[in-house]
């Protein structure tokens, strides 16, 4: 299930970063900027809303890590699941199979970028498209929740991450400007 928090103003820092494990807390101070704490705690806290919801589990969760880097429950690793952030959201995915999730801010379409990152088929469906900025994203944020689902990251050549292989669904959200694509796995 998906969880999207895009309203991060109203977050309660205050409240909410005393009652989380020491170990995320530590993650979330070591961001940059108060803007990327506040969505690192954002998204973390739809992992603690998802876990109650969908599994009755009410203690926060503590992560360990596989050797790649991927995160998971360290008392349940039969769920799975993914976090992102940009700077209009944060989103949490949860489920007892492999799952991904990225969340991107909708920003003025790049041709460069685009080159470097999108095979040729997958530029040309940009070029094409009424909302190259949408599509360049959407395409972004299905690479990027591919490699989160796998475990790779983003140390893949993007231009041959293979789409066709995956199952996805995204979430376009114009008016508060983001995309937001989950990979829920394999297809068979």
């Amino acid at each position: 299930m998906l969880y999207i928090d895009d309203d991060i103003e109203s977050l309660d820092w205050d409240k909410l970063i005393t009652r989380i494990p020491q170990q995320r807390r530590g993650k979330i101070m070591s961001l940059r900027n108060e803007r990327d704490r506040r969505l690192g705690l954002a998204a973390y806290m739809l992992l603690c809303e998802a876990l109650a919801v969908e599994y009755g589990i009410e203690a926060m969760p503590h992560f360990a890590y596989y050797e790649g880097g991927k995160p998971f429950i360290a008392d349940r690793p039969d769920i799975c699941f993914s976090l992102s952030h940009c700077r209009k959201g944060a989103a949490c995915v949860v489920d007892y199979a492999p799952v991904g999730v990225d969340m991107e801010t909708i920003r003025r379409y790049n041709p460069e970028l685009a080159r470097r990152v999108l095979s040729d088929e997958e530029l040309a469906v940009v070029e094409s498209s009424v909302r190259p900025d949408i599509e360049f994203i959407r395409l972004w944020t299905m690479k990027e929740s591919y490699l989160k689902m796998t475990g790779e990251g983003i140390r893949s050549d993007l231009k041959k991450v293979p789409l066709s292989t995956a199952a996805f669904e995204t979430t376009v959200n114009t008016a508060r400007g983001y995309v937001c694509t989950v990979c829920r796995g394999m297809r068979e």
